[in-house]
């Protein structure tokens, strides 16, 4: 009796394990039925070409599907940042030079400027004060011209590689059907990105110049005092900035709405006509092909999260660099201080502008994350 028990039970975990296994097997076939129905190599050529972190990573989408499903996906926005930062070292070092060549303009004219006092020559004293923020603003227009051409540069570049990024995606998700969300995503995008690089940057661009002159205005002249209308438009430009996100994607919201709940119709239209009423038939086709668009959906999911991560890896330069001016010239402010407030109050301002040029850059950035965030929910749901 006890061998017949002991054989029983190896036939039944023999049983488990080969259910497993062709359970497993199938899982897997499926997987790679559906990698070989997406067609994905002319978006990781693009990629490759377009941005230094995935040529030197080697970054391929099928392959990071496999290393999804057995848990190995080690790329993330981290891991980019840690590489995008040990790249722009020398930046870093650049701008924090003229940075510490401020803090000696500063402190060497304080000094003259409290013999000046001393003496009671108060024309010599203002005189002091010219030339200090006149010298501290030349060596800071360095890294603003940098700040306007690299903006410029970027806005030209970001139209370019958003709409054929957008085409590609969209080959590559015509194994999900002729799918509406998925045209109106291409269409309304590019139309939007060709508005927002034309829009937000020559709006930025008149903005900050009309701020500098007030800047100078506050900081040189003792006559005009324009303070308030200074901190009316930096605070009226970053408004503007929040708002126009916030029309853009509440449009795309709404519009992209009705065509998931088209499609969505659609779709559960196609699922009624499945083999569903014969039971064991029915549920075997249901689940193979529940199995299928699942295994598509989590591809979709990767191809959306890696043109993501491509956005952010093709500007992701410039964005660190505006990052880093940004920090270096509000610290500088803060240590000035104490040694020269008319300094300070110039070098905060400025570092108030290139904020903004800044958060220039990062709308069309965050518009265009937020859109395939929603297309991707979409589809989610509409397959889901």
């Amino acid at each position: 009796m006890k061998i017949l028990k002991y054989l029983g039970l190896i036939i039944i975990c023999l049983t488990i394990g080969v259910n497993v296994n062709i359970a497993y097997a199938s899982a897997n076939d499926i997987l790679n039925d559906a990698l070989d129905d997406v067609d994905t190599n002319e978006l990781d050529n693009y990629l490759k070409d377009n941005s230094d972190y995935f040529n030197e990573k080697n970054i391929n989408i099928k392959d990071l599907v496999k290393l999804t499903i057995n848990g190995d996906l080690k790329i993330n926005i981290l891991d980019y940042l840690k590489y995008q930062f040990s790249k722009e070292v020398g930046f870093f070092k650049e701008v924090l030079l003229t940075t510490i060549n401020i803090l000696i303009v500063c402190i060497v004219l304080t000094i003259i400027n409290y013999f000046t006092e001393d003496i009671g020559k108060d024309s010599v004293s203002q005189l002091v004060v010219f030339f200090s923020i006149l010298i501290v603003f030349i060596l800071a227009t360095k890294d603003i011209n940098f700040i306007k051409d690299t903006l410029k540069e970027e806005y030209i570049k970001f139209d370019n590689i958003t709409r054929n990024v957008n085409g590609f995606f969209l080959a590559s998700m015509v194994t999900l059907g002729k799918i509406g969300l998925l045209q109106f995503f291409q269409s309304y995008s590019n139309y939007i990105i060709g508005i927002t690089t034309r829009f937000v940057y020559n709006f930025t661009d008149i903005m900050t110049i009309v701020l500098i002159v007030i800047v100078l205005i506050n900081n040189i002249s003792k006559l005009v005092n324009a303070k308030l209308l200074y901190k009316f438009l930096k605070k009226f430009t970053l408004t503007i900035f929040v708002l126009y996100i916030f029309i853009v994607v509440i449009n795309f919201s709404v519009q992209g709405y009705i065509l998931y709940k088209t499609d969505n119709i659609f779709i559960n239209s196609i699922k009624s006509l499945s083999p569903s009423s014969a039971p064991v038939i029915g549920n075997a086709v249901n689940n193979f092909f529940g199995l299928f668009v699942k295994s598509l959906l989590l591809i979709k999911d990767i191809v959306g999260f890696i043109i993501i991560l491509f956005i952010y890896s093709t500007f992701g330069s410039s964005i660190i660099k505006l990052f880093i001016v940004f920090i270096l010239y509000r610290a500088t402010a803060a240590v000035s201080e104490p040694f020269n407030t008319n300094i300070s109050n110039l070098l905060q301002e400025l570092s108030d502008i290139m904020y903004i040029y800044f958060v220039c850059l990062m709308t069309p950035i965050i518009i265009i994350t937020i859109y395939y965030s929603i297309t991707i929910n979409f589809l989610n749901n509409i397959f889901g």
